[in-house]
Parts: structure tokens; C-alpha cells; sequence
């Protein structure tokens, strides 16, 4: 998939249209999965995004001529002349005929009556600051109706895409406050306040983003918080720009998705494994999530590719020297947990940073300077395999995994540790932990000698 620009200019239909294998358009659900071949999805009134399968064709400069038929009832644009003013005879004109069949066959199965009152519809200039996105509930105080208005249709179309992939069905809110340190200070976070300590953005400044968890009526859920300028970034005509916003909302979607799945393979505590993969489980299984975070955020983004790559490639080659300073503090204190605490902390951390680096598989160039450190490490195949492991774990739209699928994280974690002289494996149901002497003998020899 990739970002495109839609020559047609500031319309934009809301929702999704397929392609089949013929060019032929339509709603996804008009077209079997066998038979899809490409989608087109608009995201701002200036970017489309594109999926295809193969060699498809498909015409950007086409796409509201083609969606219009598909519509239910009206079509979203950002201005209103000429063309619109021919589409709009044919607005719902396929669509209708589908819902008609559909109803009929419906009917003669289930003749019941049914009746839906329909709300009343309050939305004024005076109530922007509080809107409601698709049952999630937006509320801003840096924008005025123009710009809340386009920021809550783009805001809507990631919300879907996200929607589409991952369970985000706990997000309540999105506020977007001028003052983001105070919006996540002052947030109202229900029983979580006594449980969770007040949220507290990075300190250079670099956070723009925090999911915060809340409670309201005995009902938990998420609240996402933005800073002002992420907003300012999807409704702006710079592609780069509209990059960074869009990551940043579609990581802490991510972010809420993977949790739901964690948080229901994992309902019943880890039973999965043995001894020692109930001790390294905790430390690895964030590093899935950090793969699920990073994929969506270099989804239309891919310089975050390159910076998680970089970081990884940072951590990596400090990871030797780390668990060495680590182990031979072991030496002096003998404090077993105290060591496989630290060790697998810092293990855990650089296996994040790798799962981060493998988010986007369709990276133009990889980084030399990264293959040269992995090599140097003797870890020159590794990087491949755990790509490969961590992708077979979970695909989305697929029954969320069994907890087995989640034990390859703990092989790499090992492999890690070992880069250190800390090995864990399991022996007749026992975890057992060995740091040899001998990684360490002139080491100690000297220390001895120093000491006496």
C-alpha cells in the first residue's frame, strides 16, 4: 500500500472501493476475497490509499466517478461544483439496487417489523469541541469548525482503517489540547487514578501521543490524548506532514488493538511453556506489540522505518557491553533474580527495537550499517528469522492465537542473552540459569589481585 495523490482534487468519497480482476468497481462487499484485486481508500481530501494484488490498474483521476454509485445516500467532498452537481444523479444508484436485494431475501426469511427512532441531531458551531466520531467522542479546543470539521472526516477514516484490522472497541475519546501536558494531567481517569500514576510526557518535549487508560461508570476504556500539531499535520496539503500525523494516531490505535488481543490470549495468566518460559514470556511478548505498533506507524510514514532501524542498530551493538557489566556485578552480589531481571530487561529492550525494524517489509533499502552489527555478532541470519516468526503469529482478520504461538519470542530472547554468557533452558521441568566462569575468569583474577 502506499500513499497517492488524488488528481481529481479536494473530493473525496468516504469509505472504501474495491476492484475486481476484470476493473470492475464496487463496494468490498460486492467482491468475493478470491476475486479482489485492488482497493483504493481515500484518507484527506489529498491522499488516496492503494492496495493491490499483482499488476492492477487502477485510475486515481477516476475515483469519484466511480464510487458515487456505491454510496448509500450522499458523497463527502470538500467543494461543490460542476461535477459533483452530474454525480449526484447517480449518487446510491448501485447501492440501492444492492440493498434491495439484499432486504428481499432478508424479508422472506424474517418478517418481523422493525423500527428505529432516529436521535436528534444537535451539531452546531457552538458544540465542535465536542463531537462524536462513530461512537468515539473527539474533543479539541484548537480548532475552529472548518478545521475540526476535515480533522474529524480524516480522523474517521483512520478510526476505519484501524477498525478493519484490530479490535479498538475500548477507545472512548481523542482529545486534542493546545496545553497537552495539562489534558493529561487534569484527565479525569476514574479508578485508574489510584491505580496508574499521572502520565508524564517524555522530558525533551518528543511526546506527541499517550493512550491513557480510564474508567467511567464501572465501564474501562481508552482515552487517546494529542498534542495540537498532530492535528495540524493530517489537515495539512504537506505530504511529509500528513505522514507524521496519521503515524502517530494509527501507532496508538495499534497500540490499543494489540492490547485487546494480549489481553484476551493472556485472560488466564501464561499456562503456556515451561518453567523458564514463564520467566521470559513477560519480557518478550512486549515485543510483539512493539512490531503491531510500528507497522501501523510507518504505515504512511516510511522514514519511521529508518528510524527504528537506527535505534536497533544503537541498542545492538551496546547490548554485549551491557550484559557483561551485568554479569559480572552477578559475580560480586550473587543475587540470581537481581541478574535476569536486569539481563532480561535489557535483552527485552534491543528484541523490541528488532521487532520495530521489520514493520515494513516493503523498505526500499536496508541500512549497512545495521548488517555490519548484526554480523560482527554473529547474528548475520537472525534478524530474517525472527521476521519470519513474528509475522506467523498473528495475522489480521484471523482468530486471535494460542498462547504456543507467542513461545518463538522467547528462543530470540535467549539468543540474546546468550550474547552476554547468560543462558536459560529448561531441564526435567526445572528452569535452570548458567553464567560460566570461564566468560569471566581474567576478569576476576584481576579484580582478586586488585582487592588483596
Amino acid at each position: 500500500s502506499k500513499t497517492r495523490e488524488n488528481e481529481t482534487g479536494r473530493d473525496f468519497f468516504s469509505g472504501l472501493l474495491g476492484f475486481n480482476r476484470d476493473g470492475e468497481a464496487g463496494s468490498l462487499l460486492e467482491h468475493g476475497s478470491d476475486d479482489l484485486a485492488a482497493v483504493m481508500m481515500p484518507l484527506s481530501p489529498h491522499r488516496m490509499l492503494v492496495g493491490k494484488l499483482g499488476d492492477v490498474s487502477v485510475e486515481i483521476s477516476a475515483f469519484n466517478t466511480l464510487a458515487a454509485p456505491h454510496c448509500m445516500s450522499f458523497f463527502v467532498g470538500s467543494r461543490f461544483d460542476h461535477q459533483l452537481q452530474v454525480l449526484a444523479k447517480d449518487i446510491g444508484r448501485r447501492a440501492t439496487v444492492n440493498l434491495q436485494t439484499a432486504l428481499s431475501e432478508a424479508a422472506a426469511e424474517l418478517r418481523e417489523p422493525a423500527e428505529k427512532k432516529s436521535g436528534e441531531h444537535r451539531i452546531t458551531p457552538a458544540v465542535w469541541t465536542n463531537a462524536t466520531i462513530e461512537n468515539v467522542e473527539l474533543t479539541t479546543d484548537c480548532l475552529d469548525q472548518e478545521s475540526c470539521s476535515r480533522f474529524s472526516a480524516i480522523l474517521g477514516n483512520l478510526l476505519n482503517l484501524a477498525r478493519a484490522r484490530f479490535d479498538i472497541t475500548s477507545l472512548r475519546r481523542i482529545i486534542v489540547k493546545a496545553d497537552y501536558e495539562a489534558a493529561l494531567a487534569h484527565l479525569d481517569r476514574g479508578r485508574f487514578a489510584g491505580l496508574e500514576s499521572v502520565p508524564q510526557p517524555n522530558v525533551s518535549g518528543l511526546s506527541i501521543a499517550y493512550n491513557v487508560n480510564v474508567e467511567h461508570a464501572g465501564v474501562d476504556g481508552v482515552v487517546i490524548v494529542l498534542r495540537d500539531h498532530v492535528a495540524a499535520w493530517l489537515i495539512s496539503d504537506d505530504d511529509e506532514s500528513f505522514g507524521w500525523g496519521a503515524s502517530a494516531v494509527l501507532g496508538q490505535l495499534a497500540r490499543i488493538g494489540s492490547s485487546a488481543l494480549i489481553k484476551d490470549v493472556y485472560r488466564n495468566g501464561i499456562s503456556a511453556g515451561d518453567q523458564s518460559d514463564a520467566l521470559l514470556t513477560s519480557y518478550s511478548l512486549p515485543a510483539w506489540k512493539t512490531w503491531m505498533v510500528a507497522r501501523y506507524a510507518a504505515m504512511l510514514n516510511y522514514d519511521r522505518n529508518a528510524q527504528y532501524r537506527a535505534e536497533f542498530r544503537q541498542c545492538l551493538v551496546k547490548l554485549t557491553s551491557v550484559l557483561q557489566t551485568i554479569r559480572r556485578d552477578y559475580r560480586l552480589h550473587g543475587d540470581i533474580e537481581k541478574l535476569l531481571k536486569e539481563a532480561c530487561t535489557e535483552a527485552s529492550i534491543v528484541l523490541e527495537m528488532a521487532c520495530a525494524s521489520a514493520c515494513h517489509s516493503a523498505t526500499p533499502t536496508e541500512d549497512d550499517g545495521l548488517e555490519v552489527a548484526l554480523a560482527s555478532l554473529g547474528l548475520s541470519n537472525w534478524r530474517a528469522l525472527l521476521i519470519s516468526d513474528v509475522t506467523k503469529i498473528w495475522a489480521e482478520g484471523m482468530e486471535y492465537p494460542k498462547q504456543e504461538a507467542f513461545l518463538v519470542l522467547n528462543q530470540h530472547l535467549r539468543r540474546l542473552l546468550g550474547l552476554g554468557g547468560i543462558l536459560i533452558w529448561e531441564d526435567n521441568g526445572c528452569g535452570k540459569v548458567e553464567v560460566p566462569y570461564l566468560s569471566d575468569m581474567e576478569w576476576m583474577l584481576a579484580y582478586g589481585a586488585e582487592k588483596l
